[in-house]
């Protein structure tokens, strides 16, 4: 009887050995999904901000090439502002040059001149100093 008791005693251990390490191994992995779950939440939130950043620049490049449209009048070469709407599209702005038609004279802009200019607001726009 003594051997029945402790082969019992011995199963015993080992099932609560085992059983110790099943309950160690569930937290283990229930805190690997935990930290899964932030990192995906940062990385939808990091989706969300540059979603909202591409969608700013895409308002802002196509209020700026609209902005110069109006500004050069209506001989301004659409061909030139289709050129500019698809290279910044691209995300490949090249230093293009563009005209500024100003009495008394004609100065190259760059792209990135342009987007800080106020000589090429028009009257009345949130860029007029005046």
């Amino acid at each position: 009887m003594t051997s029945l008791l402790k082969d019992s005693q011995t199963k015993t251990a080992e099932v609560e050995k085992l059983l110790s390490d099943y309950t160690k191994n569930i937290r283990h992995m229930e805190e690997r999904v935990r930290e899964e779950e932030l990192q995906a939440g940062e990385a939808s939130k990091q989706l969300v901000r540059r979603s909202i950043r591409e969608r700013q620049m895409a308002s802002e490049r196509d209020s700026l090439v609209a902005e110069l449209t109006r500004s050069q009048g209506p001989g301004f070469s659409q061909t030139i502002a289709g050129k500019i709407l698809n290279a910044s599209q691209k995300g490949v702005l090249e230093c293009s040059y563009i005209r500024d038609k100003t009495p008394g004279g004609s100065q190259e802009l760059t792209l990135d001149q342009l987007a800080g200019s106020t000589k090429l607001a028009s009257p009345g726009s949130a860029h007029d100093p005046s």
